[in-house]
């Protein structure tokens, strides 16, 4: 976890499945308590997130809205995307892709 001031990134690694599900979102909820005006959650390492896996994130939403932090989702993969907006994330957060990023 990397914080700048009021922004705070989350750079998860590897599978999320049911199996680590709880601890990601734990790692969510810990960054969350820091109260960040954007919680970034880096999924450009993420290899595989699964359905079970995509609950981490339903997990965190709650801590998040009570402070009006922005959660975003940034480098996800188009399996991970597609898989954040088959559980109804995409209306709740901000999935962005490298392609979203503007040119500098």
């Amino acid at each position: 976890m990397t914080s700048d001031g009021d922004h705070v990134v989350v750079r998860l690694t590897g599978e999320i499945t049911s199996r680590n599900a709880k601890n990601v979102g734990e790692r969510l909820r810990e960054a969350l308590d820091t109260r960040p005006g954007v919680l970034e959650v880096d999924l450009g390492q993420v290899t595989y997130l699964s359905n079970d896996g995509g609950a981490a994130f339903f997990r965190a939403l709650p801590a998040a809205h009570p402070h009006d932090t922005r959660v975003t989702v940034t480098h996800a993969s188009s399996r991970a995307r597609t898989t954040l907006t088959q559980l109804g994330l995409a209306r709740l957060i901000d999935i962005r892709t490298d392609a979203d990023r503007p040119e500098l």
